[in-house]
């Protein structure tokens, strides 16, 4: 199995194609790195009040976020983390984490 790539450089592409200014691109992006960095907040918070369900709820809403900006790799971590929270094992958030992290750092790169 392999890994999925980081960003969908085809929909981010479709999104740029939106506005000749690049200013809808650039908005959806920074929205996108608030939204990711307030869901790790509150998906932290929720696990450590043993919240399941608030948790999946956060995580639901940034998989889809991530489906809509193109973002593979953090929408698959966020099924990854879903699947397994029952588990309530810190590795697959460490990985959570650190696919959020190449994903802001790609989106950074591609706005550049």
């Amino acid at each position: 199995m392999t890994a999925p790539v980081v960003l969908e450089e085809e929909i981010l592409s479709s999104l740029s194609k939106l506005d000749a200014s690049g200013e809808f691109l650039k908005e959806t992006i920074e929205r996108y790195r608030l939204t990711v960095e307030s869901s790790r907040r509150s998906i932290e918070k929720a696990l450590d009040l043993n919240d399941l369900t608030r948790c999946r709820e956060i995580i639901h809403k940034l998989e889809g976020a991530s489906g809509m900006i193109g973002a593979n790799e953090m929408s698959a971590a966020c099924r990854a983390l879903r699947d397994r929270l029952e588990d309530a094992n810190t590795e697959i958030f460490s990985l959570f984490d650190a696919s959020a992290e190449r994903t802001i750092a790609a989106l950074s790169s591609y706005q550049s």
